[in-house]
């Protein structure tokens, strides 16, 4: 099933996700080519889409419905209101229940506009290399904001889709508008910027269980004793997983240790299955090789076949 909900809730990414290697969008290439900034407004379903990266930086607003957003090894659950902005060339891909839709506004802008000394445009930019290294931002916006940001995005669309005299220099000056939000927001949402709002509290918790999963991905993870490290309830810890990432914890965990497991299978081709079974958190290269294939359909040796060959 491609990005399905179970009866619990919880949805259940396709496994083309973590068995594929990411593929250029062509979409974004092909329109990059005529003009480094491209954005479209969508209504999403269920698909079979890969995971896929780009040249630049891609931002999504998120409008109506829900979506899971998978960039590199993290996972985000996108609901109105919420913006999400990662480097295009991280691999990334968005996920939808195949019982429900998603509509977003998709901001894509390419290297030619950020880096300096690249762009032979006409125009004159401001020092833009803060917005092509920008790390992964996934923030809940303030409705003043989110309103801003989307009556910006709007306009711009509209001159890229009408194309009237001087349209390039208008969406340029849009796009500038646009970064300078961007930044403020991403200042906002850094540690020295706000204090911890109550509502954010609860994806802060998330982001610290996520942080300490992943770094940890050889210890014990048990649902148990992570939640007693962070000193709530089993079923507290559960709750937050489903709404925050849309998925079970147990679902998190494998995904990150099947994640890591290529990794590793990728840049240390010297390292036996049982190595990277004990590296990632199994008992044994057996339990490893199970939960592989429950995973991806793949043995962990058909995988490395297979990508060894490519």
């Amino acid at each position: 099933m491609n990005g399905g909900e179970r009866g619990d809730g919880t949805l259940e990414l396709d496994p083309i996700l973590i068995n594929q290697p990411p593929e250029l969008n062509r979409i974004v290439e092909r329109n990059f080519k005529r003009f480094p900034i491209y954005l479209r407004k969508e209504q999403l379903g269920a698909h079979r889409e890969k995971l896929h990266v780009q040249p630049g930086v891609e931002i999504n607003l998120s409008l109506e419905g829900e979506a899971v957003f998978v960039v590199g090894n993290q996972i985000y659950r996108q609901q109105p209101g919420q913006m999400i902005l990662f480097p295009g060339n991280v691999p990334h891909q968005v996920f939808i229940d195949a019982s429900r839709y998603y509509k977003r506004a998709v901001i894509c802008i390419d290297d030619v506009f950020l880096r300096p000394n690249v762009s032979d445009s006409v125009i004159p930019l401001p020092h833009l290399q803060w917005f092509a290294d920008v790390p992964c931002c996934h923030v809940q916006l303030e409705p003043k904001t989110f309103a801003m940001l989307k009556q910006t995005v709007f306009l711009m669309y509209e001159e890229l889709q009408e194309q009237k005299t001087g349209w390039e220099q208008m969406l340029v000056a849009q796009m500038l508008s646009l970064a300078v939000m961007v930044k403020r927001i991403m200042e906002d949402e850094s540690p020295h910027g706000r204090q911890l709002a109550p509502r954010n509290s609860s994806r802060e918790l998330i982001a610290l269980c996520c942080n300490y999963i992943d770094s940890n991905l050889n210890e014990d993870l048990s649902l148990q004793n992570v939640a007693k490290l962070f000193h709530i309830s089993p079923e507290h810890l559960t709750r937050l997983f489903k709404r925050e990432k849309g998925m079970a914890y147990y679902q998190y965990v494998m995904l990150q240790r099947i994640m890591e497991s290529k990794r590793l299978m990728a840049e240390h081709p010297d390292m036996s299955m049982t190595e990277i079974a004990y590296a990632v958190g199994f008992a044994n290269s057996s339990h490893f090789s199970r939960a592989f294939k429950s995973v991806t359909g793949r043995t962990p040796s058909e995988y490395r076949n297979r990508t060894s060959i490519h």
